[in-house]
């Protein structure tokens, strides 16, 4: 078969597909997606990889008009987070090693997760964020109240302010954002084996022995910094919030990095794994600043250097 009537019949078979996915679902109020959503990037993660980024743009588009037809505004912008997922995904895996199509699909998804979030908030015109934090506090507010323990009641009038609402919820669709795209990763690879979808890859590289760019490191602190500044201070307006959460990324991007060189330091110790997992994310949890400037280190001093000498005297001396 020629290979321009190929890509159209596979497109139109995949187009076709998602629409009686849709109708499905439209018959079932949602429950079928509410199920099999895990299943909705792989049509567009099958056609990219066969076929390239440029020529799935074309069944992405038909795809969201599909979604468009038989579905509500508010369901197109929750089917599209998983449509651009595997647009992305399915045009990265064969061009880069797997850590970074993981890691480019898990961000891809964290920015259209807040881009839905955005588009919610234009096309309906309702403030989305305030009203999922009062709905947030309200819930928890409810489940200590069915206690009646009144020290709980007033460390959660403590807690629950603004600055730790919002947090909250922009910590839960960061990790929303990235469950979807390892989400993706982990279903892309059952289906490559299944249809027996040869993916050749560069070789990985461990992340122990990449080094992140150094200005990378300079602007990360740079964010992080702005964004605790105004965090404490108070922030009212559109602007400052922007800050927080631009910051919240700066300080995660470290604290990734300094997690990592957190490992290299405790591996001298020779700690059983379970250990070190566990010291990590108790450093991760209550030391996340402390972690962001440690990984500030890690990057932009010879401090990395010094940790993998370190590792490698050990292993010589076992």
């Amino acid at each position: 078969m020629n290979r321009s009537v190929r890509e159209i019949t596979e497109g139109a078979m995949l187009a076709a597909l998602v629409g009686v996915f849709l109708l499905i679902d439209r018959q079932t109020a949602g429950i079928v997606s509410g199920f099999l959503f895990m299943f909705l990037p792989l049509p567009l993660v099958y056609y990219s990889v066969k076929y390239g980024f440029r020529k799935s743009l074309v069944l992405f588009f038909v795809m969201l008009i599909l979604t468009f037809m038989f579905t509500t505004i508010m369901d197109v912008v929750f089917y599209l987070n998983f449509y651009a997922m595997g647009l992305v995904y399915g045009s990265l895996v064969q061009k880069l090693p797997k850590n970074k199509t993981i890691f480019y699909t898990c961000l891809a998804s964290v920015l259209i997760t807040f881009l839905s979030v955005a588009l919610i908030v234009l096309i309906f015109d309702v403030n989305y964020i305030q009203s999922t934090l009062e709905s947030t506090k309200e819930m928890l507010s409810s489940a200590v109240l069915q206690g009646q323990n009144s020290a709980l009641q007033n460390q959660l009038t403590t807690l629950l302010n603004k600055n730790f609402l919002l947090y909250l919820f922009i910590f839960s669709q960061i990790f929303s954002g990235v469950m979807f795209g390892i989400l993706t990763h982990l279903m892309s690879k059952i289906m490559f084996k299944r249809l027996k979808i040869q993916i050749h890859q560069e070789p990985q590289l461990p992340i122990i022995l990449y080094y992140p760019s150094i200005y990378m490191g300079y602007i990360s602190l740079v964010l992080m910094v702005a964004g605790q500044v105004v965090a404490a201070k108070g922030y009212d307006t559109a602007l400052m919030m922007l800050i927080v959460f631009v910051g919240m990324l700066g300080q995660m991007y470290l604290v990734i990095f300094g997690a990592i060189g957190l490992f290299l330091f405790l591996l001298r110790f020779h700690l059983p794994k379970f250990s070190l997992v566990l010291l990590i994310i108790f450093a991760f949890i209550r030391f996340s600043f402390v972690l962001g400037i440690f990984g500030f280190l890690y990057i932009t001093t010879p401090l990395h250097n010094r940790l993998l000498e370190g590792v490698r005297y050990e292993t010589k001396n076992e």
